[in-house]
Order: structure tokens, then sequence, then C-alpha cells
């Protein structure tokens, strides 16, 4: 059952709507990360009438998808991720955005676009205004909307800047403690991972823990490294636009 205990968050679903609701209202789910994919996790559970603790390492919610708001006052506000969904993939996924929209904290980024290229002066560039082809739907009024919407639950409750350390206890129950001071968050039924550093294979706390199937998924994982940078940036004699976009 150890297994299971991590992994398959449908197995755990469909288990939860057999069973009567004092059942599952009797259950603890851990939550890790409080991204698009956590939240939905955790509204998904809560709905079914499961406790879910989400735990967040960072000041805000939304993971991939936070929102910073500059120290000045609140003067410039930056979508620090992604900066927008484009068409769905899969039909689920177009399902929920389309969900999200009718509930009004997805909307079409109705913007004005253009390419940055290379311009004729060595260290030049130009800005070239573009329509876009494909559909940009970003969190609305600002990008964690989407995850602050979908944790908003009478059984979703919330601890941010956690870093939770698992460990399985002798009741086969996930007993979660804070990273550094190994302060004891509690002792969980479930344990879904969600956050970052649930996809690294060198995540120490789950290294002895009897999770082979999902460690061998994470090993085939490639992480590729960026850097991002919130800037605000004012051009002089350039197109007014919403949106630059650089391939290089």
């Amino acid at each position: 059952m150890s297994e299971l205990n991590m992994v398959n968050l449908w197995v755990l679903l469909i288990m939860i709507s057999t069973v009567p609701p004092r059942i599952a209202e009797s259950l603890e789910v851990a939550v890790l990360g409080s991204g698009v994919a956590g939240s939905t996790a955790a509204r998904l559970l809560a709905d079914a009438g499961v406790r879910v603790t989400v735990f967040e390492c960072g000041r805000g919610l939304g993971g991939r998808t936070s929102t910073r708001t500059s120290r000045e006052g609140g003067r410039y506000v930056f979508d620090h991720g992604a900066q927008y969904i484009s068409g769905p993939k899969t039909e689920p996924f177009g399902k929920a955005l389309a969900d999200w929209r009718t509930a009004g904290f997805v909307r079409e980024w109705d913007g004005r676009f253009a390419d940055a290229v290379a311009g004729p002066a060595p260290g030049g560039a130009a800005f070239v205004p573009v329509s876009p082809e494909k559909s940009h739907l970003v969190g609305y009024p600002a990008m964690n909307s989407i995850s602050r919407n979908l944790l908003h639950h009478k059984n979703i409750r919330v601890k941010l800047q956690t870093r939770a350390c698992a460990s399985l206890d002798g009741e086969g129950r996930w007993a979660l403690t804070s990273h550094g001071d190994r302060k004891a968050l509690g002792a969980f039924d479930w344990l879904v991972g969600s956050d970052r550093l649930s996809g690294t294979n060198n995540r120490a706390d789950l290294r002895d823990a009897p999770l082979s199937s999902f460690k061998s998924h994470v090993e085939s994982i490639i992480s590729v490294p960026t850097l991002g940078t919130n800037q605000a940036i004012i051009l002089i004699g350039v197109p007014e636009t919403d949106s630059y976009q650089t391939s290089d």
C-alpha cells in the first residue's frame, strides 16, 4: 500500500468514491506544492470530502505560476514563471481551462505582441509587431489566481514558506517535518508530490521509502536549468506593446 501512497492520485480518487463519506472525511492527505498540479489535486480531493493540507516552500501560492509584487509599495507586479497558457494538449486540461474561464479566474490575454529580432547595428534590436496565432490564456487578475481559487475550499488549509520532508512512520502513515528545524507538521494517510523537489532523483527524505516505481519515473525526467529575472524596463522609441518575445 505504501507504494501507492504517494504517486497515484487517480487510484486514490477512485477508492474514495467507493467508500462511505464518513471514511473519506476521516482521511488526511498532504500535498507538496501549490502550483497548478498541486492545487488541482488538492481541490479534487477536497471536493471528495478529504481533508487536505498543502505545503508550499515559497512566500506565495502558484509554484511555476506564482506572482511577485515589488517592495516599492506594490508598484510593479510580475508573473514569475509561466507568462501564459497556450492551447491545451489534452482533453481534461482543455475542460479544466474552460471551467476556469467560466468561473472568471482565467481570461484570454488580448494584448499587443512583438518579436525582438537582431537590428542592423551591432548589438541593436528591432521590434516587429505580430498577430498571435495561438491562444494566450492567463490567470485573472494575476497568474497565481488559478491556484488561489482552486485552493479556496473549506477542506483545504495551506502552509506557506514550509518545505516539508516526509518519512514513513511505524503505522504506514507519512510523518512530515519542516526542513531545517525538523518541527513536526503532522501525520498523513497519503502524500501527493507535485513540487519541483519531488521531481528530482536526489531527494534525501524519500531515498529510503518503498517507492521504486515513483523513483524510476523521476530518474527518467530530464531537467534543463533556466535563469529568470523580473525587470521593469522602459523602452524608448519602440512600438507600444504588451509583450516582447525573443528566441535568443
